[in-house]
C-alpha cells in the first residue's frame, strides 16, 4: 500500500479497511468518553426541555445506531426486541426532535450497553 499514513493504526487481525474502520470507532469512542465524568442517574436523564435530548438518550441512540448499521443494515441481522427496548429505539425519534426520558441510571449503565454492542461489532466485522 505504499506510504499511506494514518492518524490511527488499523486494529490487528482484520483486513486493512476493516481494521481502520474499527480503529476509528474505538478512537472516537475513547475521545468522547474522555469528556464525560462519572455522572449519576439524574444527570444522565436531565433534559433541558420536555422531549429534549439528554446525555443518556444520546448514548442510547449511539448504541442503537451502531447496532443498526453494522448488524442489521450491513449483515442482515435483526436487533432483538429486548435490545431495541433497552436502547429506546421506538421512543427516541431524533429526526422529529423527540428524545424520550432515559432510565435514571449512572453512566456505567450506559457504558455497559455500548460495550456489549461494540463487542459484537468487533466480533461481527
Amino acid at each position: 500500500m505504499g506510504n499511506l499514513r494514518f492518524d490511527i493504526e488499523p486494529l490487528p487481525g482484520y483486513p486493512l479497511e476493516y481494521g481502520l474502520l474499527l480503529a476509528t470507532l474505538q478512537d472516537s469512542t475513547r475521545e468522547w468518553r474522555g469528556e464525560l465524568e462519572d455522572a449519576d442517574g439524574e444527570t444522565m436523564a436531565w433534559q433541558p426541555y420536555p422531549n429534549g435530548y439528554s446525555v443518556g438518550a444520546i448514548l442510547l441512540h449511539i448504541a442503537h445506531v451502531e447496532a443498526y448499521w453494522i448488524e442489521e443494515f450491513s449483515l442482515g441481522r435483526t436487533i432483538s426486541a429486548e435490545e431495541q427496548q433497552k436502547c429506546m429505539t421506538n421512543e427516541i425519534l431524533q429526526d422529529d426532535g423527540i428524545w424520550a426520558t432515559p432510565p435514571r441510571e449512572p453512566l456505567a449503565y450506559y457504558y455497559e450497553i455500548l460495550d456489549s454492542i461494540r463487542a459484537r461489532t468487533l466480533e461481527s466485522v
